[in-house]
């Protein structure tokens, strides 16, 4: 099963990638730049930001820029990567609840299709959790802010849409014996989601693990674009055009840019820029610390891990169910009902939408 999704999604992406670089034909001349450039400026971090090496994945955690055709829709494309292009991007870099940030649609942009009120509707103010709940489409590899925010950009099958999981932690014990979905709600004091009638309790948005080849982590701090006082159109046009993340140290302050030409043109030098976390670490420790651990390769970026054992309970909910309710509808357990559009999303099941 897994191996028929990716290949579908694997043909999407392919598809959009051509369509993408006959649309950079008609415009090449912004993307006057190469890898040899920021070998000369002192600022490139190979293997990290090239397509030279072979990869065994094309996350952002691990590498500083992509090199497959999915680049093209997160505009990550690295330098040298065969599918770099000028095409924008509706995607945004958004925070997951209590999770990681990712690249998703956060807003209805087809004009094909009727836009979505729930779409960019505060979930906190309806109380409505589902609102939080991040939606992968297989069948174009996109991720949206909600359900909403996918049916009115796609015209697709629900099946096609995967809902993330919900995970809770703490210490609500009649949980671990069935599996019913709990009562919800949005607390204004500690602002986050809570199970009515109990307050030691963890709430977070993990994805499906079926989803990690798919899904695409992001920087929210990463610094896409030139300072105001920037004259040089070359460099702004060089900024845009690939990613090749670096990091500049500045006192105690870590600054994350898209690429070496954004951080020249935000007035940074950049021959003493970091390529991960791991080098930016390093910079803060004591001189006579800073040969610990010489020998690890600059790629050799590793998570912070999160210690679950003093836990008393964990517990994940698998928010995507099979088909429960009519044609072009979808499941929410957690307001247990099915959910269609804005118009219809309050009102108990219905055959169709």
């Amino acid at each position: 099963m897994e191996i028929i999704l990716r290949t579908k999604l694997l043909i999407s992406l392919v598809v959009f990638a051509l369509f993408s670089l006959a649309l950079g034909q008609l415009d090449i001349s912004w993307a006057n730049v190469s890898y040899s450039e920021l070998v000369q400026m002192n600022a490139h971090c190979y293997p990290l930001d090239t397509c030279q090496q072979p990869r065994d994945s094309n996350q952002l955690d691990k590498y500083n820029c992509d090199c497959d055709s999915s680049c093209v829709m997160f505009d990550s494309c690295c330098i040298d990567s065969p599918y770099r292009t000028a095409l924008a991007t509706d995607l945004k870099c958004r925070k997951v609840y209590k999770g990681s940030h990712v690249y998703m649609v956060d807003s209805c942009r087809n004009p094909d299709l009727v836009p979505e009120t729930l779409c960019g509707s505060d979930a906190e103010e309806r109380n409505d959790l589902f609102l939080v709940i991040p939606v992968t489409s297989l069948s174009t590899g996109i991720t949206y802010k909600n359900y909403f925010c996918a049916v009115c950009n796609e015209n697709t099958e629900t099946d096609q849409l995967i809902l993330w999981n919900l995970q809770v932690r703490g210490r609500f014990v009649r949980l671990i014996a069935d599996n019913i979905m709990p009562n919800f709600k949005y607390d204004t004091y500690s602002k986050s989601w809570r199970i009515v009638g109990e307050s030691i309790v963890n709430i977070a948005i993990v994805m499906p693990n079926d989803l990690e080849y798919i899904v695409r982590t992001c920087s929210e701090e990463l610094i896409s674009n030139c300072a105001k006082e920037w004259k040089d159109v070359s460099v702004v046009k060089k900024c845009a055009a690939y990613m090749a993340k670096i990091a500049i140290v500045e006192s105690s302050q870590v600054f994350w840019f898209r690429n070496p030409h954004c951080a020249l043109c935000n007035f940074k030098k950049v021959e003493k820029s970091k390529c991960n976390n791991l080098e930016v670490l390093k910079s803060f420790l004591p001189n006579k610390h800073k040969q610990i651990r010489n020998n690890t390769q600059r790629n050799s970026y590793h998570p912070m891990s999160y210690d679950v054992s003093s836990i008393p309970f964990l517990k994940i909910f698998q928010l995507h169910d099979k088909p429960k309710c009519g044609s072009r509808m979808i499941y929410d357990k957690l307001g247990k009902k099915c959910r269609c559009n804005s118009q219809h999303s309050l009102f108990e099941a219905r055959s169709v939408c």
